[in-house]
């Protein structure tokens, strides 16, 4: 599969997310469709495009066959949950950074539950389904391949992140990080469905804790976003101990052995 994700080129994928966008919210908004659905409905549409694309079902048979074979329960586990407390510890921390300089640009800021319970059920079927898959074969199936073998594998997985980091503000930091971990997981695998587990692993716990959240009674249904320093404090905790692994894996599966990928990305020079 990472051959055919190799071939899909940018800007295309970029053209054709652009025009499914448009062509979607043009007809949502004059039929009414919730803007929710508007968003899983244009990540329907590109998941389609992308198995249109893969044509073969050989390619996806072989795919999940090695991701069966080198599937570790345990390794995927213990990489989730480290993943998800870093990445929520900066997030964190870039909150409450955010709110101190600039406070207005966390006052728009959605919390992960919409105006009604409808919205919020597309959002978070969205969030923690559909855009995980999406994303990973934008991200790293088709940026990092694209990039790695003309720019060399680091700057492939840096700007495959930072583009990836952009699209989820206010959490660009912590997104960031995580997509670079994502890509050097990938590269380690090479198989794209690893980092699309770990990706709906981390994306579905987050709906779990709201939904807790819910269920327990907390006011989760605030219009903004809002930080003091014991989310600072919180934050800091949760980064030293899990930044130090991810930094001892970067290490390992990028620095030191600099793999690479099925479709030929090229070592780094």
């Amino acid at each position: 599969m990472e051959n055919v994700l190799a071939k899909m080129g940018i800007t295309i994928l970029v053209v054709v997310y652009m025009i499914v966008g448009l062509v979607v919210e043009l007809i949502g908004r004059s039929f009414g469709f919730d803007e929710q659905f508007r968003y899983m409905l244009v990540n329907v549409i590109i998941l389609v495009y992308f198995i249109i694309n893969i044509k073969s079902r050989n390619i996806v048979i072989d795919t999940c066959q090695n991701f069966v074979e080198n599937f570790k329960w345990k390794e995927i586990l213990k990489i989730s949950i480290v993943l998800a407390l870093c990445i929520r510890g900066i997030s964190l921390i870039s909150l409450y950074t955010i709110d101190q300089i600039r406070p207005e640009l966390l006052v728009e800021l959605p919390n992960g539950v919409s105006t009604s319970a409808v919205s919020t059920i597309f959002l978070r079927i969205n969030a923690s389904f559909i855009a995980p898959i999406v994303e990973e074969l934008i991200f790293r199936g088709v940026i990092l391949n694209r990039l790695a073998p003309k720019w060399g594998l680091t700057v492939g997985i840096i700007i495959s992140s930072v583009v990836f980091g952009l699209g989820h503000f206010p959490d660009c930091v912590s997104t960031f990080f995580c997509g670079i971990f994502l890509c050097v997981f990938y590269i380690e695998k090479q198989n794209i469905l690893f980092p699309i587990v770990i990706h709906l692993i981390n994306n579905l716990s987050n709906t779990i804790i709201i939904c807790l959240l819910f269920i327990l009674g907390s006011d989760i249904s605030d219009d903004a976003i809002t930080s003091d320093s014991s989310d600072l404090i919180v934050g800091i905790v949760l980064v030293i101990p899990t930044m130090l692994y991810i930094i001892k894996y970067l290490k390992q599966n990028w620095f030191i052995k600099n793999t690479q990928i099925d479709s030929n990305i090229n070592q780094q020079k």
